[in-house]
């Protein structure tokens, strides 16, 4: 703020008007240039007022220096206050790093729902959407399923076929989300730490997943075609 309001001259002694309603306070001091809210924002102007009690009935912050390690004192720090005022409430008594963790922690866990909700839809529309198209094909092929009977197709012979089907039109749009997850992954490793981007089992077991709901999903029209009459199917035409 300081280099934005006054670049060529000494900011000490200089008055600037704050707020609505035009409140005139003078610098006393030039303070560095600090962040707030979290580590990936840009630095911007901030004014550091008097402590007023008339001002500040809420909470406030204080944040200390240490030399040495902060987690052995806060102990220390919890007596001082104590020490100071007995009555005074003290809430989130923390270093620096754990509150910075939690913020992270809590920025992660939304990612997380987010994806997982996204991932579960996802889930949810590519079952319905495999189970529809096997269930359309075999029923556009009853009467080659009654031929195959005829002939001496067993059970087992058309389940396998129907399950083929649809691994056969699985297959590709997996190895394709598969490859969609991994590029995914590099875009949203630099927001949310400890992501593992390099783990082969995480896409392998993934991909067993789809390759699994694939074949579920095609059990149903698999039992039907298991089921087919070659006298029926005949008599379709």
């Amino acid at each position: 703020m300081a280099r934005g309001l006054w670049p060529s001259t000494d900011p000490v002694g200089q008055w600037v008007s704050l707020g609505a309603e035009g409140r005139r306070a003078q610098v006393v001091g030039v303070a560095a240039d600090t962040i707030h809210r979290t580590v990936s924002e840009r630095p911007e102007p901030y004014v550091y007022l008097p402590f007023e009690q008339a001002e500040y009935a809420e909470r406030v912050a204080v944040v200390l220096r240490t030399a040495g390690d902060p987690q052995i004192l806060l102990r220390t720090v919890s007596d001082q206050i104590r020490a100071m005022d007995p009555a005074l409430p003290i809430y989130q008594l923390r270093t620096m790093q754990q509150r910075i963790d939690a913020r992270e922690q809590s920025g992660n866990l939304i990612v997380l729902r987010f994806f997982g909700i996204c991932g579960g839809l996802a889930l949810f529309l590519s079952v319905v959407g495999l189970t529809g198209t096997v269930s359309y094909s075999v029923g556009q092929r009853v009467r080659e399923f009654g031929i195959r009977a005829a002939i001496g197709a067993s059970p087992a012979d058309q389940v396998k076929l129907v399950l083929g089907s649809a691994l056969w039109m699985a297959g590709p749009g997996v190895a394709v989300g598969l490859f969609g997850a991994l590029l995914l992954s590099w875009l949203i490793t630099s927001s949310v730490r400890g992501l593992d981007v390099n783990s082969p089992m995480t896409y392998a077991i993934v991909g067993f997943l789809q390759l699994t709901i694939a074949v579920a999903a095609a059990a149903v029209p698999g039992r039907r075609a298991a089921r087919a009459n070659p006298l029926a199917a005949l008599r379709t035409e």
